[in-house]
């Protein structure tokens, strides 16, 4: 089910030390359309659509992050309103897969079974890190130094920020 809504384009102050920009999104409607917390939608805005997560807020507003290339890219500014379009996403993993990341996967059976033990929100976390990269050679370096630091890190107390160190 798609649900349609005007919300403020907004700056949250200090919020874990950044100033995000973020589509807020008041109590009565997250009450009124039954939004999941913490859920996964599809956000459509204009000509875009990206995956993203409906953050709990103050007094039971919520709020969606917000890039400033996309803010950029739609021509929209702070504390203006927008209308935005909201689904919720079905997916695996709530963001697209890699290709490339997904067919390591598909060959390495012991990487697999690490990344499957993942949280979904550290799952996200590297599925992001490789699909941010530009060249298809870099995505394919950055799925293979992932997995194989995936393979020797313990299984109890993953670290996942230790993921992302300099390759």
């Amino acid at each position: 089910m798609e649900i349609t809504i005007e919300v403020l384009i907004h700056q949250l102050n200090g919020v874990v030390g950044l100033n995000p920009h973020v589509f807020h999104i008041p109590a009565n409607i997250v009450k009124q359309h039954q939004l999941r917390l913490r859920g996964r939608y599809l956000v459509s805005v204009g000509h875009l659509q990206w995956h993203c997560a409906v953050i709990p807020y103050k007094g039971g507003d919520a709020y969606i992050l917000v890039n400033k290339p996309n803010l950029k890219k739609l021509d929209l500014t702070v504390n203006t309103y927008v209308t935005i379009s909201l689904r919720e996403d079905n997916s695996e993993y709530g963001m697209p897969m890699p290709e490339e990341l997904e067919a390591l996967l598909e060959q390495d059976e012991l990487g697999k079974m690490r990344f499957d033990k993942l949280t979904k929100g550290k799952q996200r976390n590297m599925i992001y890190y490789v699909s941010q990269a530009k060249s298809e050679q870099i995505r394919i370096d950055r799925a293979i130094t992932l997995i194989e630091k995936l393979k020797i890190e313990p299984e109890k107390g993953f670290d996942i920020g230790a993921l992302f160190k300099k390759e």
